[in-house]
């Protein structure tokens, strides 16, 4: 498994241009927790590429496993056992190939912008190694879906460490020899990601490193500098674990106001991100409705002279699927603020 070889940089053009270079990548990495779903949202799969009726019928079930725990429904179209190809006239949040090596996953909205947005590799034929193991065929899927609805990758959670115990010249060496992968592959896979990565999980109250997680790469003992003994040396995760599907229920809850206590979080974070690395205030506060505008908030300024700049309400419009509009969402002197929800 890897990341998409070419990576989404839809975003990037939110951040600041006067952002202090060395805090670009907190603030990306911030940023990619706003890519979560709406709670219950409906969301249209198809498959780009041919397969057997009977494999994708395999991929939607091992899919929707994860509504188990989150508020989500996958979309397959209307036959369970003959899943939708993709229809060019319409829609799809999430589009599945197989003709890339490996597989890998856009993360979140982000899988709205590409076709395909997913590739599970040869998974499309009955008599690949991976078809042939249930219990992996359902792993891949279920890593996969859960880069889709917006989880990144355990091991490169900042609470792990895993950077500190790989020895990079041998996990180089290792992935090259395996994988096919570049140098440049191996550390977008393995290396930890910029702090402040988990203000989503931080608000969810998950802490520490789940080594357990279906997210969680099976990482060999020979790229570690103490072999077995790295605390982030894992063998295969099949399921997904207790400590996923208490993230994934809290990202996707039964009541949207769940959801807007984690983006809560992430926004005041990433207002912190961008005070932190030296951007002005008006631009900063440009920037948190370019940010509300891009995920669908409208963003109501009241800009008058010697008020603070940063003191905006925003509401989001876009309905549920239940037609309930979300909370009102604003960013009071720094801090970001929701408010009640309307009555349902």
């Amino acid at each position: 498994m890897r990341d998409p070889t070419v990576p989404d940089k839809t975003n990037e053009s939110l951040l600041p241009k006067s952002l202090d270079p060395a805090a670009r990548g907190p603030a990306a990495a911030v940023l990619d927790q706003m890519k979560m779903w709406g709670v219950g949202e409906r969301l249209p799969v198809c498959f780009a590429e041919q397969a057997p009726a009977a494999m994708r019928a395999r991929i939607a079930h091992a899919a929707n496993r994860w509504s188990k725990w989150a508020n989500l429904v996958f979309d397959f179209g209307p036959s369970a056992d003959d899943p939708a190809m993709c229809d060019a006239g319409k829609p799809y949040a999430i589009t599945i190939g197989f003709k890339d090596q490996g597989s890998w996953s856009y993360t979140g909205t982000d899988s709205r912008h590409h076709v395909p947005s997913m590739n599970l590799g040869n998974m499309d034929d009955p008599g690949s190694r991976v078809a042939q193991n249930a219990q992996e065929f359902d792993r891949v899927v279920l890593h996969e879906f859960g880069h889709a609805i917006g989880l990144d990758h355990e091991h490169q959670s900042p609470n792990a460490h895993c950077s500190d115990q790989i020895d990079w010249p041998e996990a180089e060496s290792y992935y090259k020899q395996r994988m096919g992968w570049t140098p440049e592959q191996v550390h977008e896979n393995l290396e930890t990601m910029d702090v402040p990565l988990r203000a989503a999980k931080d608000a969810l109250e998950i802490s520490g490193f789940d080594k357990k997680s279906i997210m969680q790469y099976s990482l060999p003992p020979e790229i570690f500098k103490e072999g077995r003994a790295a605390a982030c040396f894992s063998t295969v995760n099949y399921e997904p674990s207790p400590t996923d599907a208490k993230w994934v229920a809290g990202l996707y809850p039964a009541e949207a106001t769940g959801q807007v206590r984690v983006k809560k979080a992430v926004l005041t974070t990433l207002d912190k991100v961008f005070k932190d690395g030296g951007v002005p205030d008006d631009e900063r506060k440009a920037a948190i409705a370019k940010i509300a505008e891009t995920f669908s908030l409208t963003l109501n300024q009241d800009n008058k002279a010697g008020r603070d700049v940063n003191a905006v309400t925003i509401q989001k419009l876009e309905q549920n699927s239940s037609g309930a509009n979300s909370p009102n969402i604003g960013t009071i002197n720094g801090n970001v603020t929701f408010g009640a929800p309307p009555p349902r």
